[in-house]
């Protein structure tokens, strides 16, 4: 009985909710709570955020921000470029003849090849020479070309080509201009009547059109394509040649193919002599057997 009146007391003493029936027993039983009981986050102190509070406060104001900003406005449209109205009768505009004056013609009688360009440029205009600027490959191809003997010449040989090698040298249009862009079909038709009295007074051998667009404005040829090398001409007496600019600002021509052209300019003047030397042979014969 006394270990039965002794167990009741303990199991009593236990299931007591009164501290003073055994006071180790509250610690004890919140001390083994406290173990397995999740953490309790740390009272902010007023008036102070933590840094995860800040960012997302940052965050809000930023969207904030976002959301209250004006529209973007749209580019404003630019307007399209037009052309202004040029009439063809009215002339490109002129530089000053006193600093750019025009070339002189370099023309004598029984010339075998007189070349023809379209307008001098600024070099050749202050230099007074024919073909002088720098990126010109009329002379080296000119050089190359059997027409000279094999003798190098420059733009400062130009005044004694007519009597050593019998090329002479003139222009469509004799005024000068920065470049071809500036002219205008008036410029071409007004001049090219000066030109065909040119070619007919000095009568030479082969006309060389240096340049396609000289030979379509002396034939009278605006589309179709244009070969290089001879060509008849109706008004033209003399044989003319094409071949292509010699100008360093035209693209998609070589130098190769330039000093090609040139070289069939002096194979069709071969020719062309040939032709006169048998054409005067048997008209002498002719007249011999008539007399």
């Amino acid at each position: 009985m006394g270990s039965v009146n002794g167990d009741d007391s303990n199991e009593s003493s236990l299931n007591s909710d009164d501290p003073d029936a055994d006071p180790n027993a509250g610690p004890v039983f919140r001390s083994l709570v406290a173990k397995f009981a999740f953490p309790q986050p740390s009272s902010s102190v007023p008036g102070k955020l933590r840094p995860r509070d800040c960012h997302t406060r940052q965050r809000s104001a930023l969207l904030l921000s976002s959301s209250l900003s004006p529209p973007k406005t749209a580019k404003r449209a630019l307007k399209p470029y037009t052309r202004p109205n040029v009439s063809l009768a009215d002339p490109s505009p002129h530089l000053d003849p006193a600093l750019f004056p025009p070339l002189t013609d370099i023309i004598t009688p029984g010339l075998d090849v007189l070349f023809v360009g379209i307008n001098p440029g600024l070099q050749s205009s202050s230099k007074g020479q024919h073909y002088a600027g720098p990126t010109n490959h009329f002379w080296p191809c000119l050089s190359l070309s059997g027409l000279t003997n094999g003798e190098v010449v420059t733009c400062k040989d130009d005044t004694s080509c007519p009597s050593r090698f019998a090329l002479g040298f003139t222009n469509i249009i004799p005024r000068c201009t920065p470049g071809t862009d500036t002219l205008t079909s008036f410029d071409y038709s007004s001049n090219l009547p000066a030109l065909v009295a040119k070619i007919a007074a000095s009568n030479p051998l082969v006309v060389c059109c240096v340049g396609i667009g000289v030979f379509r404005t002396l034939a009278g040829i605006r589309t179709g394509e244009v070969r290089v090398g001879l060509h008849q001409v109706k008004g033209v007496c003399s044989r003319v040649f094409a071949m292509p600019s010699t100008s360093g600002r035209v693209r998609g021509v070589g130098r190769e193919d330039r000093v090609q052209a040139f070289k069939e300019l002096a194979r069709c003047v071969a020719l062309a002599k040939s032709e006169e030397r048998c054409s005067a042979a048997a008209e002498l014969v002719k007249v011999e057997s008539e007399t």
